[in-house]
Order: structure tokens, then sequence, then C-alpha cells
């Protein structure tokens, strides 16, 4: 569950989608094989041929987390919620979070300097753009960031009057059709309306454990917002796994890179000796409503 996008949408109008957009991100690149840390320091271009101030970055960068100390502390990593969050969780329990504690999650306090994280790169303009309200003395707008209760579906949208379609595009990966309705417009014998309902559904920033071990699960664009502002205790939804492929999906870091004896915390993605700023090119979610005519022979 990799938030990864998860930004606003601050746009105008829809950007062409076969437009090739090309975004700040910080990649863990000692935990990466070297093949795959090649590449992505050349945006993901294949037809690229690697320097040799490429190869020793990416050299130096492993050599550096493989010369680490072996494990990671995080005793005593979860802790229990101030009491100024206790209506927030409140409002989460009778929300579209209400899903979440079904599901077995939990809400506590969390040290995010001390979490594993799994996921590769993050988009630094996202993660910046996310945690713009959050303060470290205000309780309330931390939470707001990583356990929201309000959210703003504006989304941009353009109709084409050739092909009579919306095409509605995000870089936030959670947009979504979510229902479907028709019936009159206005009332009796007005116009059948037939349609889709389309929104950018709620993401939680959450952690889970697996073999006792704690990594981020969802929220990374968020949680390494709020490092870079300083932020490090936070409230998240927490749940353990018991099976790694329920936990991790796939693109993301080599599996014996963070369950293995020198796994990549969060604040790793702004350590110059492991990581690296690159260019990358962003993916879009799109969503096309289609009406067409037709004359079937019968």
């Amino acid at each position: 569950m990799v938030d990864d996008g998860e930004a606003p949408e601050t746009q105008q109008g829809v950007p062409d989608a076969q437009a090739q957009v090309m975004r700040p991100a910080q990649v863990l690149l000692g935990w990466l094989p070297e093949d795959r840390g090649l590449l992505v320091l050349n945006a993901n271009r294949r037809d690229v041929e690697p320097t040799a101030a490429q190869r020793q970055r990416v050299e130096a960068a492993r050599a550096h987390v493989a010369n680490r100390p072996e494990g990671v502390d995080q005793v005593e990593l979860l802790n229990d919620l101030p009491a100024e969050l206790e209506e927030h969780v409140r409002q989460l329990r009778s929300g579209p979070a209400a899903t979440m504690f079904a599901d077995g999650w939990d809400v506590r306090l969390v040290d995010l300097a001390r979490v594993c994280a799994f996921q590769p790169t993050v988009f630094v303009d996202s993660a910046a753009e996310r945690t713009a309200g959050a303060s470290l003395d205000d309780w309330a707008a931390v939470a707001e960031v990583t356990l929201p209760t309000q959210w703003r579906n504006q989304l941009p949208s353009q109709f084409d009057e050739v092909h009579q379609q919306w095409l509605l595009v995000s870089r936030n990966p959670n947009l979504r059709v979510i229902g479907h309705f028709s019936g009159p417009v206005a009332g009796p014998g007005s116009p059948i309306g037939f349609g889709f309902f389309v929104a950018v559904t709620p993401s939680f920033v959450n952690v889970a454990l697996y073999q006792g071990r704690y990594f981020l699960h969802d929220g990374y664009h968020r949680a390494l917002g709020l490092l870079a502002r300083g932020i490090r205790r936070v409230p998240v939804f927490v749940k353990e796994y018991a099976a790694i492929h329920d936990l991790v999906p796939e693109g993301m870091l080599p599996q014996e890179a963070f369950v293995g004896p020198r796994p990549p915390t969060l604040p790793d993605f702004l350590d110059e000796q492991v990581a690296a700023r690159v260019e990358l090119p962003a993916s879009q979610k799109m969503v096309i409503v289609h009406a067409m005519e037709l004359r079937p022979i019968v």
C-alpha cells in the first residue's frame, strides 16, 4: 500500500495524459542492487549508459550500508496517544476510517525516526505539500496530516465533446470510481441520467509489525515530509502482519534488504551517504467516463 503520489490536486485543468512529467525524488540507493541503482540514477531510462561517477556513487552507498552495525533499535517505538487526540480518534471511528478499526488496526503514537522502510523512492514535492499544515506543537494539525478526518474531492476534469467523454487525471493513486447511479435528472418526464461517482479516497499513515520489526506500510510521502520538518512522534494506525506478501507490494526494495540485518529506516531517505536526489517520471491515475451511441444490426 504505497501512497505514492499522495499529493493534493494543485494543477490547473487536466494535464496531457501522454506528457512525461519529471519530479524530484529521494531514492534509498544503498539498498538497491547495482543495476537497479544505476537505472534509477538515470530516471529509469535503459537507453542511457551509466557514467563512471554514477557507478562510484552506487558502490559507495552500498558499501556504507554494508559497514553499518547490524540491527535497528525499535524498543518502545509505540506509545499511548496524548489526551488531546481523544476527540480525533472518535471522529475516525465514525468516518471512513471505521473500516480500519474493523480490520484490526489500532491508533498509537509512533517514532517515525526508528520505523523501517521498504519503499525505494519518495517524491519530495509531495512530501512537502502534504505536510505543510503540520506543526511540532500542534497535535491536532499533525493528526489531520497522518490520520485525516477531512479531505477535499476537488478533481480537475475535462469534457471531450468529440468523443463524448469525461477525463479525470490525478497524480494521487487513490483516484477511484466508487459507485454508479441512474435516474431522472429533475423529476418525472425529465431526461434520465446514468453515470459514476469518482473520488480520491482517504489514505491513512500506517505502520505494520512483521517478524518483530516495524515497517511503514502506507504514507511514505507524509512521513518523510514530517521528518524534514523535525516532527518524529505522530499518531498512526498500527497492525501486525503474518505474511510478507500481504505487507509488501511489487516494486519495493529486495526482501533481503529490509528484513536483513541492516534495514533502512525513514531518516535514511535524507542521508546523502546512502540516498540520492534524482528526477523520476511521475505516474498518474486516470478515469475516463465515455458515452457511445451505437446502432447494432439485429
